[in-house]
């Protein structure tokens, strides 16, 4: 199992691409796995080609696949670099300098985002990929793919003409507020980067699906705004988006749809100006044996507390409204009602039963509510 951990995590900002062997589980403490991070030239360089240990680094993602046909899997990820005082060098990019580390809900959000490939080495396996047969460490070689996507991209031949392309949510973008962008490879072979809309807030997730059920796959998208304040320089809060991908992805235009707006962040003492809303969007069919139609939307409200399912109104593909539904609020710390933020939910038939299962985590509350659709 791999983790890509470290992004926003308060105090955690030196993450890494963590890789879980299960099945040595019996020899360590009860419960846990051991873990053995990926060892890699990352980011920024000292004059002396070393890595430099004072970097931050948050990663969101990783996926795999043998990106230079060896017969082994290689990690594609995403980054973003946060950094002040230091002065370094990217191998393959630009001088840079004196990066500012991001400031939830206030007016720093900057950052550089990186998408790569890390090759696995041939020496190393999964078991232990950080020593050789030599007792020396292995480095996983980074290949840049593009500057710019920071946290969630997808991987996917979207406009089907043999060859993969990216898409991904950048939190930070190139002015620090975020964009969506893609990557393509030209007729030259190497990659281009587009950033396709700059004025979504701080992008998040992402994920392909037919949302509209024209029979082509759209991006279902939300951002993570934080609350607008005086210190903010949040424009709007959270929203939920479509897109539709025309058939040049080069030049045609993404036309963009707001499925759902103003998901605002609890304002308490504990959460104001740490917060940011919304999460994770999951397209769904209510009925397993029936996945005809447009998908409903699971939006998990993450700081705002709330969860909502989005119900289309129409069956015509040109109509893109919905009915929000807000499943509930979970109120925790009883009798303060400190809301709690929803994290990750998960949909699925989970017991084989038949029936569509919802989980839904709330932090603060400890607690983890199922529903199932009958």
């Amino acid at each position: 199992m791999s983790v890509a951990a470290g992004f926003l995590t308060p105090f955690r900002d030196n993450g890494n691409i963590y890789l879980f062997n299960a099945q040595e589980r019996t020899k360590l403490v009860k419960g846990k796995c051991r873990s053995n991070e990926i060892n890699h030239h990352i980011s920024l360089m000292d004059i002396k080609g070393k890595t430099n240990k004072s970097q931050k680094i948050w990663f969101h993602k990783v996926v795999w696949k043998d990106m230079n046909n060896d017969g082994l899997l290689d990690a594609i990820t995403a980054y973003a670099i946060s950094e002040s005082k230091i002065v370094g060098v990217h191998p393959d990019y630009e001088a840079l300098t004196d990066l500012p580390r991001p400031i939830l809900g206030g007016s720093s959000l900057k950052g550089k985002g990186y998408l790569v490939w890390l090759e696995q080495p041939k020496s190393s396996s999964w078991k232990n990929p950080l020593i050789d047969g030599k007792g020396e460490t292995v480095f996983w070689k980074e290949h840049i793919i593009s500057k710019g996507p920071d946290v969630n991209f997808v991987m996917s031949d979207i406009d089907g003409d043999g060859e993969e392309e990216f898409l991904a949510s950048e939190f930070f973008g190139d002015d620090g507020e975020g964009s969506l962008s893609q990557v393509y490879k030209g007729g030259d072979g190497d990659y281009h980067r587009r950033v396709v809309d700059n004025s979504i807030g701080h992008g998040f997730d992402l994920s392909l699906t037919d949302l509209n059920n024209d029979g082509n796959k759209d991006i279902l998208l939300t951002n993570h705004q934080g609350p607008i304040n005086e210190k903010s320089k949040n424009k709007f809060q959270g929203r939920v988006y479509g897109f539709e991908i025309p058939k040049d992805i080069v030049v045609g235009e993404f036309k963009r749809h707001i499925l759902l707006d103003d998901i605002t962040v609890n304002k308490n003492e504990l959460m104001q100006n740490t917060e940011m809303a919304p999460g994770k969007a999951i397209s769904f069919y209510p009925d397993l044996q029936n996945k005809l139609g447009k998908p409903n939307i699971l939006v998990a409200g993450d700081g705002a507390s709330e969860v909502y399912i989005l119900r289309p109104m129409s069956d015509a593909p040109a109509n893109w409204q919905y009915e929000v539904v807000n499943l509930y609020q979970r109120y925790g710390f009883e009798p303060k009602k400190i809301e709690s933020v929803v994290g990750y939910p998960i949909v699925d038939d989970i017991n084989n039963d038949g029936f569509l299962d919802i989980l839904i985590p709330w932090y603060e509350a400890d607690y983890i509510d199922i529903w199932t659709i009958k």
